[in-house]
């Protein structure tokens, strides 16, 4: 792999690459199998930019040209820094949330079109982007706002002891006292955490799993897992989890018509209602099952980057980009020749509005896009990157958005 990452480097020194190579760098940036190697050619890349080194195949102004062309980078001058680029994946993560100097890129089937937006363009009837906020339902029925609470602890019961931590995430601790629950009444305690629209939350369970919701989500799980052989939760919408490892009891989510089962990893849950059903995994492995007799196929085992739709009791697994998948996370809007009306359904839940569609939405459906945006931007920024293309338009009213087609391409 390093021999190719090499070559596309030379093949963009020299201003030969091809579309497709172009597009073969890009992902390998934007994919985490290769930091690694990426770093090493970036790190060449910065010194011979910042020393000249005579010593490197690239000369400092061949090195400045390739790190603004992959980093998107906008400089005053070449002599300044553009970046440290020792943590250069984590930078160009925090840049695109910043979204201060690296450019958007966006492209449509079958020509891509690179653009840049400019935040004078964006209109004074604007909507501000999504925060970080929830709401709490204790297993007693008590409902607590997060967003209105302060770091520390907030509840206990069940034995276990609930705090929010500095960094906004929910904490649930067991007592050490508490190893064993001797109510008999907590294995039937539960609590639930919802976000709304334009929300997202993190929260580590009694049992150290942590799960990230996406907006309009909710997620309800036991009080204390200690006198349950299996851990179960239930989901409404989209989380990411990150499960602790516990040979002895697997760790269920439940959602629509559907159960993924697992004993430890790292995996994805899409279970918007209206919408297909996609459990993607990053990491170990996950079993999805159909809760229908009606499915086709009821069982899969997925590996990493495989993907599970559910779509009318027909369950379909496909090799994908896993990290695609948890864009959300972070802070991110990504897509890969993704349906338009698809991806309005996301900004719709991220931004809280309403979306009406000139003409119905089913004049929409065959319109795919491809690319990123920060989910920093505020809505007019980031409606104005698709507006660019020339083939949609739109009216901002309120907390609706009309949309207005304007190409058949």
């Amino acid at each position: 792999m390093q021999q190719r990452l090499n070559y596309l480097f030379d093949q963009l020194s020299s201003s030969k690459a091809t579309q497709q190579e172009l597009d073969e760098l890009e992902y390998m940036i934007h994919n985490g199998r290769y930091d690694a190697q990426m770093e090493q050619l970036m790190d060449q890349l910065y010194f011979s930019e910042q020393e000249g080194d005579e010593e490197s195949q690239y000369t400092a102004e061949t090195s400045t040209r390739m790190l603004q062309q992959i980093l998107a980078v906008k400089s005053e001058t070449t002599s300044k820094p553009l970046l440290q680029v020792k943590l250069w994946t984590k930078l160009l993560i925090a840049a695109a949330v910043a979204t201060i100097t690296l450019g958007v890129w966006l492209y449509y089937t079958p020509k891509r079109a690179v653009l840049n937006t400019n935040p004078e363009t964006a209109s004074r009837n604007d909507i501000a982007p999504g925060i970080t906020g929830a709401t709490l339902i204790l297993a007693s029925g008590k409902t607590i706002r997060l967003s209105d609470q302060a770091n520390g602890e907030i509840a206990e019961e069940a034995g276990v002891k609930i705090t929010k931590d500095k960094d906004g995430m929910l904490v649930y601790e067991v007592l050490p006292d508490e190893s064993t629950v001797k109510d008999a009444t907590a294995g039937s305690m539960f609590s639930t955490l919802s976000t709304g629209r334009g929300e997202t939350y993190a929260v580590i369970l009694p049992d150290q799993t942590k799960v990230w919701l996406n907006a309009a989500s909710v997620l309800k799980y036991p009080a204390n897992f200690m006198e349950r052989t299996k851990r179960t939760v239930e989901l409404f919408g989209e989380g990411y989890f990150e499960v602790a490892k516990d040979k002895t009891r697997p760790f269920l989510v439940k959602t629509e018509n559907q159960q993924i089962e697992v004993l430890g990893t790292h995996f994805n849950v899409s279970s918007y209602a209206g919408e297909n059903k996609k459990t993607t995994l990053l990491e170990g492995s996950v079993s999805v099952s159909v809760l229908s007799s009606q499915a086709k196929e009821s069982h899969v085992v997925l590996k990493p980057n495989q993907q599970a739709t559910l779509s009318a009791n027909i369950l379909d697994v496909k090799e994908v980009n896993a990290a695609d998948a948890i864009d959300w996370k972070e802070g991110l809007f990504r897509f890969e020749s993704e349906e338009f009306t698809v991806i309005m359904k996301k900004i719709a839940r991220w931004y809280d509005v309403e979306i009406e569609y000139e003409g119905g939405e089913k004049n929409f459906r065959e319109m795919t896009f491809g690319g990123f945006v920060s989910r920093a931007k505020t809505l007019s920024a980031v409606l104005a990157i698709f507006e660019q293309t020339e083939r949609v338009g739109f009216v901002l009213q309120g907390r609706k958005i009309i949309v207005k087609k304007l190409s058949s391409k």
